[in-house]
């Protein structure tokens, strides 16, 4: 006789699903129809996202790794805006590309 049991975290997520459900919607519409605009991986980009150096290649890692949606969202970012807001970029980079003249 075998029995299922279901995780804490698993009853978390029913629980809020049918508390927010609007907010599940959304979030199984991205995950459906959602096609990346850019792939930050791609050679092509590599002058914006920087993705070929070792350092920013570290930084977009952890972005990945600690923020989820956001991460997503930061790397639809146009050109060199995704490296500004991205919280892993290293600050010494940006303040050598800003001029305050």
């Amino acid at each position: 006789m075998s029995t299922t049991t279901t995780s804490p975290g698993m009853l978390e997520n029913i629980m809020e699903a049918i508390k927010h459900p609007f907010e599940y919607r959304i979030l199984a519409q991205y995950s459906v129809f959602h096609e990346p605009r850019r792939d930050i991986t791609s050679p092509t980009e590599f002058a914006t996202t920087r993705y070929n150096e070792p350092n920013m290649r570290k930084c977009w890692d952890l972005l990945d790794n600690t923020a989820g949606l956001y991460a997503s969202v930061v790397k639809e970012l146009d050109g060199d805006l995704g490296r500004v807001v991205s919280p892993g970029f290293p600050r010494n980079h940006l303040a050598g590309n800003l001029s305050l003249t």
